[in-house]
């Protein structure tokens, strides 16, 4: 993803098995419904558009590869 300023990664989690066992199917992106990617989606494509001169652009949804890199990655 990217907004005005650049790049702006998002990273989705899922809640562990003994917090909710319904997630215990999903171990990759491609494990989510299409509705759940869909309304995922459409919430980042909209989020800002309320906030004057901010927007956001979805470039689709990477691995889970790419999420452990932005993780290890991310200034704190």
């Amino acid at each position: 993803m990217s907004d005005e300023e650049g790049e702006d990664n998002k990273v989705i989690a899922v809640p562990v098995d003994k917090v909710d066992p319904a997630s215990s199917m999903i171990k990759t992106e491609s494990d989510l419904p299409e509705y759940q990617k869909n309304k995922l989606k459409h919430f980042f494509e909209h989020y800002k558009e309320l906030e004057k001169g901010k927007f956001m652009k979805f470039h689709g949804f990477k691995g889970k590869e790419e999420a452990l890199k932005q993780i290890k990655e991310a200034k704190v």
